[in-house]
């Protein structure tokens, strides 16, 4: 009875009650995965649900690619985010400001290239009326001049292209030469069920950047229109939404730094949810989507710019993350 008393003693049972309240470790892993994974997999689904809205024509397509734009970056920029939490009071704040800034400088270039400003003049332009002056008046020095075909009707298995050259003078600048293609034809069709579905394929805008150094009107030189339809074209004539080339690549650059420095704060440089890499994929997909000769970008074109960002800006932000984590274990060893 001593040596059972004894050994009482010396391995004490724990409380029925502290078992029975302690987190099985599975349960934590779980909840833990949850909250991890529940905002990205909840703006994923945003995503997808918006899209089909503007794949069946429920909703007007631009204000949805523009929200979406806004959805696909904040989904990318939460995983690095998530090592904030490594760093002091002052750190988040730092951190916070950072993602702010990051989000709003991407986000509204893609806005405002999505959903451009009101046109300042818009004219029927036919081979018949040339010379012929635009009109604008006391326009800015950076526009944008979207050309639309005049294809007119055609068939359910008719084929229509036209080639067109159009040239533009300017004040104090010499003339534009402009030329493109547009199309309208009905590609291979395909089936569902008993119903034959035919696939369009068809281009008929695309959109120019203008330099106007004398800030004076624009004036149709010549026009040529060459294959079927009408032997005219629409001029719309918009304010630039489009940043100049300096400041993408500075504001790039800005942001390239900055993610180096939160890498190299929290240690996200070392996972795979490098900021560096991040910003290197959204800064080029960004360029590539402002750079676009889709004057009316929808979801194909945001798809193409997160192709390009993903297999060049990856790449690229990658090399510099490793090239700035080098130069500072070189300086170490130093």
């Amino acid at each position: 009875m001593l040596i059972l008393q004894t050994m009482a003693r010396r391995h004490p049972r724990a409380p029925i009650a502290s078992i029975a309240h302690r987190p099985a470790p599975h349960a934590a892993r779980t909840r833990e995965r949850l909250l991890t994974w529940a905002p990205p997999l909840l703006a994923g689904g945003l995503f997808i649900g918006l899209y089909i809205l503007g794949a069946v024509d429920i909703a007007p397509t631009p204000p949805l690619v523009a929200i979406d734009s806004g959805l696909l970056l904040a989904t990318a920029l939460y995983f690095p985010m998530r090592y904030a939490g490594r760093l002091g009071p002052r750190g988040r704040l730092a951190a916070a400001l950072f993602a702010i800034v990051w989000l709003g400088l991407l986000t509204s270039a893609l806005i405002n290239r999505i959903l451009p400003p009101d046109a300042l003049l818009q004219r029927r332009v036919a081979v018949d009326q040339l010379p012929l002056a635009l009109g604008l008046k006391d326009p800015p020095r950076q526009l944008e001049l979207v050309v639309r075909a005049r294809l007119g009707e055609r068939s359910a298995t008719e084929t229509r292209t036209q080639r067109w050259s159009l040239r533009i003078g300017r004040v104090n600048a010499p003339p534009l030469d402009l030329e493109g293609t547009f199309f309208q034809t009905t590609g291979m069709a395909r089936r569902e069920g008993n119903r034959r579905i035919d696939l369009l394929r068809s281009r008929q805008a695309t959109v120019f950047a203008i330099d106007n150094p004398g800030r004076g009107d624009l004036e149709v030189l010549a026009l040529e229109i060459r294959g079927r339809g009408e032997k005219a074209v629409d001029l719309v004539v918009l304010p630039t939404s489009r940043p100049p080339a300096w400041l993408v690549l500075g504001v790039g650059a800005l942001l390239l730094a900055a993610s180096v420095l939160f890498d190299r704060t929290t240690g996200a440089g070392a996972t795979a949810a490098s900021a560096t890499i991040l910003t290197g994929a959204a800064v080029v997909g960004t360029a590539a989507f402002l750079g676009l000769g889709e004057p009316e970008p929808g979801f194909r074109e945001l798809f193409a710019a997160l192709v390009i960002g993903a297999l060049i800006g990856g790449p690229l932000g990658g090399i510099i993350g490793w090239l700035a984590g080098n130069r500072k274990g070189l300086a170490r060893g130093g």
